[in-house]
């Protein structure tokens, strides 16, 4: 039950009461990502870089939505994976135009295009999307929302997993030099995990 702030007190003095926490209102945090990284300055004069022209690969738990408002016809399924609300939130985060809802939200490249793939598997899928991206549509950026799943993230588990340096690494790192023909700038998350361990 929501109640009126102004007489908390009141109603927190009743016996019958036995809990009471504040509201607090609900912001989007993910807008403010433009202003972190000074997109608007860099889409200005004598910069204006909006993202014409370049396709951005991304990989993710599916497709994004190539009908979203938000995209304008920018978005290429490299893939028939179903379509993905993360994935399409990501593609938002890259190249949103911000018509939905009215120019409030634009993301950091909003002219940009988006070859949106459903993640790999192995580390030869991985080399040969990659490779299909720089050969069709010349990317030269991608970006990866995703890692790896384990569950409770637990100190054998951080061991075992975190900061090792395995075959499907050297393929990436292989790729960001230039393996496939051009360097690739490959973005990754950092995780949701922060607040689900103690260790």
């Amino acid at each position: 039950v929501g109640l009126p702030g102004d007489n908390w007190q009141e109603v927190a003095a009743d016996s019958r009461i036995v809990w009471l926490e504040p509201f607090w209102p609900r912001v989007a945090h993910n807008n403010s990502n433009r202003v972190n990284v000074n997109a608007d300055a860099a889409q200005a004069v004598p910069y204006n870089l909006s993202g014409t022209g370049v396709v951005v690969g991304e990989w993710d738990e599916g497709r994004a939505d190539p009908s979203h408002a938000d995209f304008g016809g920018r978005i290429l399924s490299a893939d028939a994976s179903a379509i993905s609300t993360h994935s399409t939130h990501v593609a938002g985060t890259v190249l949103g135009g911000g018509a939905s809802p009215s120019f409030t939200y634009k993301g950091m490249a909003p002219l940009a295009g988006i070859l949106s793939h459903e993640w790999w598997f192995s580390a030869s899928e991985m080399e040969t999307e990659y490779q299909g991206a720089i050969d069709n549509v010349d990317m030269r950026i991608s970006t990866n929302s995703w890692g790896v799943g384990f569950s409770p993230p637990s100190v054998s588990n951080c061991n075992a997993f975190l900061g090792n340096y395995f075959a499907e690494c050297a393929s990436l790192d292989n790729v960001a030099r230039g393996m496939l023909g051009k360097p690739v700038t490959i973005v990754w998350s950092a995780g949701n995990e922060r607040s689900t361990g103690s260790q």
